[in-house]
């Protein structure tokens, strides 16, 4: 039985019940899944969230609440910046990023899971975040986000609209981002947008049902960097409303670029809110109707790094 361990990933992520384990169980069978740290690992599986990077997230934490705060010199903050790959002890060690940062160049990783397009002379396979949540052989999407299952056919086969939703826009912001707050000042100068969030006192449990009103959800990236694409477009999709897509998909030829708006098609957000304001009924639910999926994702790459064969 393949022995499989995983270290650095952040908090709550499951090491029984991800896409990794699936991947493995469906090559091998049953895996065993051991501590990290054990010396009798086929396979090692590290993400970046090491100590030192929690400790840089609380830094800047605790920077944003209080100017008061900062870190003691300019070592203690590059110390924190770098991801040290430490010697596995397993057979062999694979890199994975679930942010926009480039693979480490380092022979102690036998192969790289990352938003870089760039195949690294065949160590590295493209793994968009989105992907992690299509589970089951890409059956179905497990979005944490919105706390709910929905099936694959919701995103491949387009949707048919049942009424036209009434309000304008809707943004559920946690990252107070410069240029999420932009768009929407520029958005409100056409109709109202709502803005969810406990920042701004209207924290919502069920996204699902209050975006579904709404004839546009705002969907920016945390950053803008080519296949840097996270579950953000995806989630906007499934509460049946299109998205206002902010990002890079680069060579990515899975999701179909007539299902959204792309904000970066737009020379600035003035612009962007003003064709928003024009798209007419007929012309939103011929977006609308459309498949956000023109593939299903292929986990073959993944799986190759992974099992190294």
């Amino acid at each position: 039985m393949k022995t499989v361990g995983f270290s650095n990933f952040w908090k709550n992520f499951d090491t029984a019940d991800n896409l990794f384990v699936e991947l493995l169980e469906a090559h091998y069978g049953e895996i065993c899944i051991l501590d990290s740290r054990s010396t009798a690992l086929d396979l090692e599986i590290s993400s970046i969230f090491t100590p030192k990077m929690r400790h840089l997230r609380k830094k800047i934490s605790a920077l944003v609440k209080s100017t008061s705060q900062s870190f003691e010199n300019e070592k203690d903050f590059y110390r924190s910046t770098v991801t040290l790959a430490q010697k596995s002890p397993a057979s062999r060690s694979v890199w994975y990023s679930g942010e926009n940062v480039r693979p480490p160049i380092d022979p102690r990783y036998d192969g790289f899971l990352s938003f870089d397009q760039d195949d690294y002379y065949g160590k590295n396979a493209y793994l968009p975040l989105w992907q992690m949540h299509f589970r089951e052989n890409a059956s179905i999407y497990r979005s944490p986000q919105l706390g709910s299952i929905f099936q694959v056919e919701e995103f491949i086969g387009g949707r048919a609209l049942e009424k036209v939703p009434k309000k304008f826009v809707c943004a559920f912001i946690n990252n107070l981002d410069p240029r999420r707050m932009r768009a929407i000042e520029s958005l409100q100068r056409y109709g109202e947008v709502d803005i969810y969030g406990r920042k701004f006192g209207k924290y919502i449990e069920d996204k699902t049902s209050v975006a579904s009103e709404y004839r546009y959800v705002l969907a920016f990236e945390n950053d803008f960097y080519p296949g840097y694409v996270t579950e953000k477009i995806f989630d906007a999709y499934a509460c049946k409303s299109i998205p206002l897509y902010w990002g890079s998909l680069g060579r990515e030829k899975a999701i179909n670029a007539g299902s959204f708006i792309d904000a970066s098609n737009f020379e600035n957000f003035e612009a962007l809110a003003s064709h928003v304001a024009k798209i007419s009924e007929d012309a939103w639910q011929e977006i609308y109707e459309q498949p956000l999926l023109s593939l299903l994702p292929d986990f073959s790459d993944i799986s190759r790094v992974l099992i190294g064969e």
